[in-house]
């Protein structure tokens, strides 16, 4: 057995087993905060995923009337520089903000079904090969990214502190629904339990900001 038909055997076998997927993306997460050269050298790996998500974001952003600035910070000194895309939506319009995050989720989790259903019937070994490392691409990379989350956090919870337990309830809740019915009923209950929780937030009214009197002599207190 030659060391390429082990590694397509591999792929092949990953692409197909849902739960590793999702194992593989929360080590990846893990990656991304705590050793970022690995993290980037898997993000390089599955690049298509990576970029088509990327690109979707942008494009739905754009057409729902964000404001998308690309902005490079140049570090004083070095030759590095980092290149950051920041979007903003008008106050209130929260529910497009929604749309931005959640939308390229379910294309490339979309995608990846149809793909998976076509690599299962074909017959070139390099063809399926090839398909089944955009499947992992796109499971991997299209599911929330550290960016991701803290777009959640900043947008979401921000908003509603309670969210942040319904969030974290949904663990739980997935561990029960998972000794119950296995792992395929498990990814699907969770993935409807979160979205159906982040598009609720619609209906959360913003934060009120509370004005407050700028005093600069005592006696403007006393009438």
């Amino acid at each position: 057995m030659t060391l390429s038909s082990i590694i397509i055997g591999l792929t092949n076998g990953l692409a197909r087993n849902i739960a590793l997927l999702l194992f593989l993306w929360m080590i990846y997460l893990l990656l991304e905060e705590v050793w970022g050269g690995l993290g980037k050298l898997i993000t390089l790996i599955l690049f298509p995923g990576k970029f088509l998500k990327k690109a979707e974001q942008l494009a739905i952003a754009q057409l729902l009337g964000a404001d998308v600035r690309h902005v490079t910070i140049y570090k004083f000194l070095t030759p590095k520089s980092a290149s950051q895309v920041y979007m903003y939506f008008p106050e209130g319009r929260i529910g497009r903000a929604i749309i931005v995050f959640l939308l390229p989720i379910a294309l490339n989790l979309a995608l990846a079904y149809i793909l998976s259903i076509i690599m299962i019937n074909l017959e070139d070994i390099f063809l399926a090969f090839l398909f089944a490392w955009l499947v992992i691409s796109l499971v991997i990379t299209g599911l929330p990214d550290k960016a991701d989350l803290a777009f959640v956090f900043h947008n979401f919870v921000t908003r509603d502190s309670s969210i942040f337990l319904y969030y974290a309830w949904g663990l739980i809740a997935g561990a029960l629904v998972y000794l119950a019915f296995g792992i395929q009923i498990t990814i699907l209950a969770l993935f409807l339990y979160y979205a159906i929780i982040t598009i609720s937030l619609i209906f959360v009214p913003p934060p009120t900001t509370s004005k407050l009197d700028i005093v600069f002599d005592e006696d403007e207190l006393i009438d």
